[in-house]
């Protein structure tokens, strides 16, 4: 898929390249090891290395996490990189996450994205009454509290569900990779922009044994890696508003 999982497989070169090998990364996609939405308890029970996810979709874990994702009218793309490098982002997010034993670190940023795809016009708020509706995060609240059918399902199924009518709606990112989702070709109606996500990360969530057992020299290299990658893909994300056909840069050379 565009732009996630290119990024996550440049992330991963990335780090393997830098470090001649010695931190090997291999990326599996989402359902070949875990279930899309299990990664998170993969990597803090070791089943796994690392995750590279969107934290919103582990909620249920701590509400917190939502605030290194993305939260309703909240933080910038820009605005979050500087909370999280300079404005003590990082100190709590690491404080939220060594409870499950895991190390996180920002890892792509998509900036705004779109309010996304329906089956029919929505005009009025009155009109999300009854809507079923696919969104994760805190915007899923905002929705219910509306009147809506909120849905998490994972960004595989959206087109089938789309299509059968078992959902009326969904948002995924924006136009770039919704188009390569297919997304274009499943609904009518694209709104914009989405006040639910006005600048997403996606995390490199590590094994925090496996973190601390690393040396600082290999710390270090991998928060450099994936540091790029926030900025690389952010812009990225803004070069490729409207392609569904190519990626800008998709390998590391």
């Amino acid at each position: 898929m565009l732009g996630l999982d290119t990024s996550a497989e440049r992330l991963a070169q990335t780090i393997t390249v830098l470090s001649d090998s010695r931190l090997k990364v291999t990326v599996y996609a989402a359902g070949s090891l875990v279930g899309p939405f299990e990664v998170f308890d993969a990597v803090a029970a070791s089943v796994a290395d690392m995750y590279h996810a969107t934290d919103y979709y582990f909620e249920a874990k701590s509400p917190a996490l939502n605030f290194f994702a993305a939260v309703p009218y909240g933080l910038t793309g820009d605005e979050l990189c500087v909370w999280i490098g300079f404005g003590g982002g990082q100190a709590v997010w690491d404080e939220v996450d060594a409870e499950f034993n895991i190390k996180p670190l920002m890892a792509l940023n998509t900036g705004v994205q779109m309010g996304g795809w329906y089956s029919k016009e929505v005009n009025r708020p009155q009109d999300y009454k009854g809507l079923r509706y696919r969104m994760p995060g805190l915007g899923v609240e905002v929705l219910r509290r509306m009147g809506a059918e909120a849905v998490t399902i994972p960004g595989a199924d959206i087109i089938g569900a789309l299509k059968s009518g078992a959902i009326d709606g969904s948002e995924w990112v924006g136009p770039w990779v919704d188009m390569d989702l297919g997304l274009d070709k499943a609904a009518d109606y694209y709104y914009y922009p989405g006040f639910h996500e006005p600048g997403t990360n996606s995390t490199l969530g590590i094994n925090k044994t496996l973190w601390d057992g690393l040396t600082a020299s290999e710390r270090a290299l991998i928060e450099a890696a994936a540091q790029a990658e926030v900025t690389r893909s952010l812009a990225e994300f803004n070069a490729e508003p409207t392609s569904g056909s190519r990626s800008c840069g998709s390998t590391t050379s």
